[in-house]
């Protein structure tokens, strides 16, 4: 007979609309670093009108104000709107109305202004007392009007506009809201104008400087309006919404788990889970009698084998096991349990990635320079070789410089940089050999990197399993998940704290990073290792004791029973 499906634990109201993915984000993240989980990084600065509409008015031609690409495409596009709506209230000089495309960004900028009180029906009026729907802006009157006089019929409300976001705002962004309406109040064509060229130069210049002024205004608060919205949402998740998702969660990721790959007590739940399963446990030091008998060999077998060997730094088994439907497809997914750690395994990757290849590089420019790797295993640098530590890290990052050769040129440049600093002896006659190293590298083809990847894995490895006794102890157990407990939470005593644990956890890995010569990057590591420890034991705290354990013990008497 059958056993009846279990219940799944109801979820918290505050969670229904809320992404998983910030679920998961929110269990891994310290209390104490709850103003971390914005979305982005909030913006302190909060540009003036005239800084906003800078980009817009600028020469086309001239280089982006920022680097990042999404950004470029943003401004870009940002711009052809502007540049758009501008002409389209240009081609007329006179109208019955204004035209529909302004009046539409006029409302968006009401609506953004209100969202910020949906409850407060009250005070919608208020926020545009003169005209609450805006839309008679639009409905035509009975003669032809020039155009420049719609626009300065829009100029009262923008300031209305502007005098209600004042108190909706933080102090800090309120200031550049009082600053437009103190230098627009006056409402004259002089003070509501800006300096914008004609593509013709065929048309009436105080008109295109009005018009340019109503656009810009209004894409300005609307953009005002919705930092300030976002500025809420962040306050919210941070305050309100993350420690009660940070103590409840787990239900909540346990529960959409089977909904989205099967209950727990299903065979087939987790495919690629249970193959990376008999994966880890083929490759186990211990015995599978030593892991039946021993959780904590399980969860250390789990962490180091499976998490750091087979994922973190892709050890791919020689005969992986295959399952009978599912084969080789199988083997190339992430396992489910860690669906929502991709991206922090990308990032650890990347991390890692770049340690070995540039403490390669620096051995080399060590080596040339004739000092030996002292520097690469010390605590601290100097403020010396802080600076061509960064000038390293943007030449292996600046992949757009167009060509590998390019590229290659760029790095050995620090390289060679790196060991003149070391030494400023250092012969032009070694450059070539150092050129030549440098290449190896980059291509993954000097052996330095497989010794200093070894390395890098032995840390990870140690670290994950890292015992601070001096904060708090650490059980190696599945089945009550106090191994993440340390991380997440303190033990019945109260002794420790998260805080506590993280600062003494990266210092410690740091200290093994640089002695094992990846001090140009220990700090970096030491985040890594410990993002990458929070991940695997975020998994085990989840995921042990109702699914994972038994998926361990299923692998290892499948194994006896077939050795």
């Amino acid at each position: 007979m059958a056993s009846p499906s279990p219940t799944l634990p109801p979820r918290d109201k505050r969670m229904v609309s809320m992404p998983l993915e910030t679920v998961h984000r929110i269990l891994l993240t310290d209390p104490s670093e709850f103003g971390t989980l914005a979305r982005k990084s909030r913006e302190v600065h909060t540009p003036s009108f005239e800084a906003f509409s800078g980009p817009f008015l600028g020469d086309p031609t001239a280089a982006p104000s920022t680097v990042d690409v999404a950004d470029q495409i943003a401004q870009t596009m940002r711009r052809a709107f502007f540049n758009d709506l501008l002409e389209t209230v240009m081609q007329q000089t006179t109208a019955r109305a204004l035209p529909e495309s302004l009046v539409s960004l006029l409302l968006e900028t009401r609506d953004s202004i209100r969202a910020l009180i949906p409850n407060r029906t009250d005070l919608h009026a208020i926020l545009w007392k003169d005209d609450p729907d805006l839309q008679q802006l639009a409905a035509p009157v009975e003669q032809d009007t020039p155009i420049e006089k719609l626009l300065q019929a829009v100029v009262p409300r923008l300031l209305e506009a502007a005098k209600a976001l004042t108190l909706l705002e933080s102090a800090d962004r309120a200031q550049t809201t009082v600053a437009y309406i103190s230098r627009h109040s006056s409402g004259t064509s002089a003070s509501c104008s800006v300096a914008v060229v004609s593509p013709n130069n065929d048309d009436d210049g105080e008109t295109r400087g009005l018009a340019a002024f109503v656009v810009l205004s209004t894409m300005y608060l609307t953009h005002k309006a919705q930092m300030c919205q976002q500025d809420l949402a962040d306050f919210r998740l941070q305050t309100v919404d993350a420690p009660v998702i940070h103590e409840t969660g787990l239900d909540t990721e346990r529960e959409m788990f089977q909904k989205r790959f099967g209950l727990f007590s299903d065979s087939s739940t987790g495919p690629a889970t249970r193959v990376w399963v008999q994966q880890f446990v083929s490759h186990s030091p211990y015995s599978k009698q030593e892991l039946l008998t021993s959780e904590s060999k399980r969860v250390e077998v789990l962490q180091q084998v499976g998490w750091v060997d087979m994922i973190l730094f892709r050890t791919p088994p020689p005969n992986p096991p295959q399952t009978q439907d599912h084969g080789a497809m199988v083997q190339q997914h992430m396992p489910e349990v860690l669906s929502l750690d991709m991206a922090y395994m990308r990032e650890v990757r990347h991390v890692t990635r770049l340690a070995v290849m540039g403490s390669a590089l620096a051995l080399h420019a060590c080596n040339a320079a004739g000092t030996g790797d002292t520097i690469l295993k010390s605590d601290e640098l100097s403020p010396e070789l802080q600076h061509q530590r960064q000038k390293l890290i943007h030449a292996m990052s600046n992949f757009a410089i167009g060509s590998q050769e390019l590229y290659e040129q760029g790095v050995s440049a620090a390289v060679i940089s790196l060991a003149r600093t070391l030494n400023p002896s250092f012969l032009e006659a070694d450059e070539e050999s150092l050129n030549s190293r440098t290449s190896a590298v980059l291509r993954g083809e000097d052996p330095v990197i497989q010794l200093l990847d070894s390395r890098m894995r032995g840390i990870f490895r140690t670290m994950t399993m890292w015992d601070p006794s001096s904060v708090v102890a650490l059980p190696r157990t599945m089945v009550t998940g106090r191994s993440l407990g340390s991380l997440g939470r303190q033990n019945e005593s109260g002794q420790g704290g998260t805080a506590l644990f993280q600062t003494e956890f990266q210092a410690a890995a740091k200290g093994e990073f640089s002695k094992k010569g990846f001090s140009l990057y220990a700090s970096d590591l030491a985040r890594a290792c410990l993002m990458a420890t929070k991940v695997i034991n975020l998994t085990c705290l989840l995921y042990g004791s109702v699914f994972m354990d038994k998926l361990i013990i299923d692998a290892c008497q499948e194994n006896n029973s077939t050795s």
